[in-house]
């Protein structure tokens, strides 16, 4: 967000807070100066990539010869799990306290925004984080289905939403590639081949987004247009998926059976 020309300070505004303020809105001209944010997250992915490495799975083996379900598996995961508790706890405490002080010197602030100092609104983000992230690991959707919509309900912008819904996929994005890769399981050249017309379609995408936006003032049409969306992916994904799944009813396996995580 560009820095606003902002109206004098209120009169509870300390000249302390006022200095302190502005070197927030400083750092809110690019993600590079929001180092210690950018470091919460990058020491998040190194620890979600160790984890997965220690951990290993029933497809690849341990770093450390950890087998799953075993102690060692459980200490590794709890031991994650509190780390991102604290993670949280100290990030939204940042951005709380930031943009308290932002609307009190009445700096760079806007009453649209994300009110992340209503409790109501830090815990429905809170919980849209953690819905989308489950759906993104648990049944290997992209967790972009769970944010964008969310936030387009909330009253963000297209472009922000969208934006922001890549940004928390990129989590477990990096995860997943870098693990594939040391494991020899990826396939990188057509990794490379879909990206680009990915790409391309991100910026076209963007780029119309914000121009109808523009143009009408109307952000509810996207969430339409997502509704549609996924009303086309019910119908359509059980039609192309049929065959294969009658074929292994035929094969004798049991396709609605769940199989024991411990020994899979």
């Amino acid at each position: 967000m560009a820095i606003k020309e902002y109206a004098p300070r209120t009169e509870d505004a300390t000249d302390e807070e006022i200095e302190l303020c502005l070197e927030i809105c400083e750092r809110e001209k690019g993600h590079c100066s929001q180092w210690r944010k950018q470091l919460i997250n990058g020491l998040l992915i190194v620890f979600l990539i160790l984890l997965n490495l220690f951990m290993g799975s029933s497809k690849s083996k341990s770093l450390i010869g950890c087998k799953v379900c075993s102690l060692e598996y459980w200490l590794l995961l709890s031991s994650f799990v509190i780390m991102c508790i604290v993670a949280i706890y100290v990030g939204s405490k940042m951005a709380v306290s930031e943009q308290k002080l932002r609307k009190k010197c009445n700096m760079n602030y806007s009453p649209i925004e994300v009110q992340y100092h209503d409790p109501k609104v830090l815990c429905q983000l809170l919980a849209i984080g953690f819905v989308g992230g489950w759906i993104a690991g648990a049944l290997g959707l992209g967790g972009g289905s769970i944010y964008n919509p969310a936030l387009l309900t909330m009253g963000v912008h297209p472009r922000v939403a969208g934006s922001t819904g890549m940004y928390l996929v990129l989590f477990s994005t990096i995860n997943s590639v870098t693990v594939y890769i040391i494991n020899d399981e990826l396939m990188v050249l057509y990794g490379l081949w879909i990206s680009v017309f990915s790409v391309i379609g991100t910026i076209g995408g963007l780029k119309l987004a914000d121009w109808f936006v523009k143009k009408t003032g109307r952000v509810s049409t996207f969430i339409w247009v997502l509704v549609f969306m996924f009303v086309i992916s019910v119908i359509v994904i059980p039609i192309a998926s049929a065959p294969e799944i009658k074929q292994e009813a035929a094969d004798g396996k049991n396709i609605w059976g769940f199989t024991n995580f411990c020994k899979a």
